[in-house]
């Protein structure tokens, strides 16, 4: 009897999956975290896994759609299925990009969010990309806070001086500094990130100019602010941040 209601839920899902856009399907099977179901779309109805559904938030591709949802069961289907690595969201994001500008909380997302990062990588992911924000993968890993994806990619050899040719871009070093992370603070200067690295931004008709020890000043983050003074950090010009 449980075989057979077995077999009536399967035939119900594959009738249902093939009566609809395949790229819904595949799309909607990633959202729910449905390997099974994301199986179907790619093997029985022909779902490109590198075709954009529409419809969905953000339009992404179903590989950052995996990404941001941190599911590497799919991620991993879907790279050996030919998902484009380097592809591009409407927002300039890659998979690696948007995997780390995602939200998570516990340890568990954090070691699965790691092991993406490795399979991205494997297949040929680009650590420096910028992306449509103007931060590389690494700056936006620092900017959510991300100590442990910090460190990951500095192991990997990214760049942590890269950054969007405009100067209103932040750097790696400067979204820890903002945060008063300390200890990735260290990791990215110990990395090789240049302390003295300039921000510059309107402020109405004013030109604001900023870096890592004036935003670690800014955020009253002390200990930041002293560590990088022992590393050579100076004051931007116009700008007194030493008591």
């Amino acid at each position: 009897m449980k075989t057979k209601l077995f077999i009536s839920i399967f035939c119900f899902i594959s009738f249902f999956a093939q009566s609809q856009d395949p790229q819904k399907t595949l799309s909607d099977a990633i959202t729910s975290g449905m390997l099974d179901n994301v199986k179907i779309a790619v093997e029985q109805q022909n779902a490109d896994v590198n075709k954009v559904y529409k419809d969905k938030i953000q339009n992404n591709y179903p590989i950052h759609a995996a990404c941001q949802l941190i599911n590497i069961e799919i991620v991993q289907y879907l790279l050996d299925k030919g998902a484009e690595v380097s592809s591009e969201n409407r927002f300039g994001q890659t998979p690696l990009i948007t995997l780390c500008y995602s939200f998570m909380g516990d340890t568990a997302s954090t070691r699965k969010s790691l092991a993406i990062i490795d399979l991205l990588v494997a297949k040929g992911a680009e650590l420096d990309v910028v992306g449509g924000g103007g931060h590389t993968a690494i700056a936006y890993a620092a900017e959510r806070n991300k100590l442990e994806f910090v460190k990951k990619l500095i192991a990997l050899k990214a760049d942590v001086n890269k950054r969007g040719k405009s100067k209103i871009s932040y750097t790696p070093l400067m979204n820890a500094a903002k945060l008063g992370n300390l200890e990735m603070v260290k990791a990215l200067v110990e990395a090789g990130a240049e302390i003295n690295e300039i921000r510059e931004h309107a402020d109405g008709s004013v030109m604001i100019t900023e870096n890592a020890a004036s935003m670690a000043s800014d955020g009253n983050f002390s200990e930041v602010l002293e560590y990088l003074k022992t590393k050579g950090a100076k004051a931007p010009k116009g700008r007194k941040i030493w008591k």
